[in-house]
């Protein structure tokens, strides 16, 4: 069954659709440009990007800023003293064309005054919002920062560390086998002396070699216990790199965690920006069905009152924002 439409329904869903379509390439455009910016993040954190952290730091407060205010302005576009001005002599112009009185201009004026303070408390929520977004932005890039910067220092020393303990290492086993082979000489000519000298001189030279033999094996044990406590530092210093890796990987459990908060900041500021387009059934005006007159006042006669001017009607069209309007109310919503 056709439904008949007038030429002013047909218009004015045609500016609607229009203003959809404006709407959805501005918001394909800024997506594409946050995708460029978070990249740029992601190149910086893997040390791809030639930008310092203050820098970088800077650039995502502003970009973020500018990602806040250009929503601010595609939802409401009043915020400007412009569009201020533009709705005020949109409204004075019909109240002279209708012939309204001065009590109904009193009322618009006092319902304007109204949507521009919900503009201005929407405006500061959005703006303390962007503000918690880039505070915990921030802490967590500097925490991963410190924590890479100390994985770095760490392991630098640890490899410092390994090398001068090699080198001592291989010090004192040469000096192990410079030790063993004067021992294996000593020996040797402990072997000559009995072969030629008496037994007197011969035990004379046996004790003195015992001594110097016992000075050659406490050198030894010395060396010994050197190159065990090297080994203990050593095994220390694994540790110590073991326990700065569970703090990286606690720094990166945090990190994903104010990822997640940063989501649902993401989720809050897009319900606080979805579209907030008006319903109606096809005829104009039309009496709502009890689906619709949810949130309605009740009084007298079965008839709903309107949420800004109290105006009672059975006509009414539903704003998500306001719940039911009258149809004066409705048309100043809309601009018309």
């Amino acid at each position: 069954m056709s439904v008949s439409r007038s030429f002013r329904e047909l218009a004015d869903i045609v500016y609607k659709q229009e203003i959809l379509e404006n709407l959805k390439e501005k918001l394909q455009v800024l997506l594409d440009d946050i995708n460029q910016v978070t990249k740029r993040c992601t190149s910086w954190i893997e040390r791809t990007e030639p930008i310092t952290y203050l820098e970088l730091r800077q650039y995502l407060t502003d970009k973020t800023s500018k990602y806040i205010q250009q929503c601010a302005t595609l939802v409401y576009p009043e915020l400007t003293k412009e569009g201020i001005k533009e709705v005020s002599d949109k409204e004075s112009i019909s109240a002279d064309s209708s012939g309204y009185k001065d009590e109904k201009n009193y009322k618009i004026l006092e319902e304007e005054t109204i949507n521009i303070q919900k503009t201005k408390k929407s405006d500061k929520n959005n703006k303390k919002t962007t503000k918690e977004s880039q505070e915990i932005s921030t802490q967590s890039h500097t925490e991963m920062y410190l924590a890479r910067e100390f994985m770095f220092t760490l392991q630098s020393k640890f490899e410092t560390l390994t090398q001068e303990t090699h080198k001592s290492i291989q010090s004192q086993d040469k000096k192990i086998e410079e030790f063993s082979d004067d021992v294996e000489k000593r020996i040797e000519q402990i072997n000559l002396l009995v072969k030629q000298y008496n037994d007197d001189l011969l035990k004379i030279e046996q004790q003195n070699l015992k001594k110097e033999l016992e000075i050659s094996f406490g050198h030894v044990e010395s060396l010994k216990a050197k190159e065990k406590s090297l080994t203990e530092e050593l095994e220390n210093s694994k540790q110590l790199i073991k326990n700065g890796k569970d703090e990286i990987k606690k720094l990166q459990a945090t990190e994903e965690k104010s990822k997640t908060i940063l989501q649902e900041y993401i989720q809050k500021i897009r319900y606080i920006f979805k579209d907030m387009e008006p319903r109606y059934d096809n005829d104009w005006p039309i009496e709502r069905t009890k689906k619709c007159v949810k949130g309605f006042d009740k009084v007298e006669n079965g008839t709903r009152a309107c949420k800004l001017c109290r105006t009672v009607t059975n006509n009414c069209w539903y704003i998500p924002r306001l719940n039911e309007l009258c149809k004066g109310c409705w048309h100043k919503e809309l601009g018309i």
